[in-house]
């Protein structure tokens, strides 16, 4: 048993010296690997690897749009829209015309994360300032920034609602019958009309019935 102990331990000892051989090699790669490699990751659907890969490359050329482009979409992949809203903010104010689609994809994290006004914004200036191919995403931008409109104003509409005590005829100190909805202003319920404890035996022949009334 020791001898398999070892060989474990071995094993675990190596792939950990593995992990850090890979990750000094990664500190030291050019940017231009890092963002092959990264986009090599989300054509294979890993964004977690996509991501560290990007955010390596971003640290090592912070002045590329396109690398924060794609950490965006890394972290978009990953549901991670807060620091996917970062990312392609920060893309398209380092260069709009080469990551161009980054101002629609940062109004549509400002979407998810419930900043309707300011989302309705960026996709209006998204559909004005865009002059890429893409002539779906503008259509999609326009629907969009109706969208938020539309939920800004269902927010802004409050509904007042006066809340009204009922009167002293029901609710007394014996069981009520269930209240029935008449209509919007009248209840019918059934009561006992009377402010003392009531108790009916079985064989005391008397028994206080209760009556309807509405309020």
């Amino acid at each position: 048993m020791r001898g398999i102990d070892v060989l474990i331990i071995a094993f675990l000892v190596s792939i950990c010296a593995n992990a850090q051989n890979d990750s000094l090699a990664l500190s030291k790669s050019r940017p231009k690997v890092l963002k092959k490699l990264g986009k090599g990751a989300l054509r294979q659907n890993d964004p977690g690897s996509a991501a560290y890969y990007h955010e390596i490359g971003s640290k090592k050329n912070p002045g590329d749009a396109e690398i924060q482009s794609l950490l965006g979409t890394a972290y978009l992949e990953m549901r991670d829209y807060e620091r996917a809203r970062v990312a392609f903010l920060r893309a398209h104010k380092i260069d709009p015309k080469e990551a161009p689609e980054a101002l629609y994809y940062h109004a549509l994290m400002q979407k998810s994360s419930g900043m309707y006004d300011s989302a309705k914004i960026a996709f209006l200036q998204f559909r004005k300032s865009y002059k890429g191919s893409n002539r779906l995403l503008k259509r999609l931008a326009k629907k969009e920034a109706e969208f938020c409109d539309s939920v800004t104003r269902i927010l802004d509409e409050r509904q007042r609602v006066q809340i009204t005590r009922l009167d002293s005829t029901i609710n007394k100190v014996n069981t009520e019958g269930s209240p029935l909805l008449l209509d919007q202003n009248t209840l019918l319920y059934s009561s006992l009309r009377t402010d003392k404890l009531e108790y009916a035996g079985l064989d005391s022949g008397m028994v206080r019935r209760r009556r309807f009334y509405m309020a």
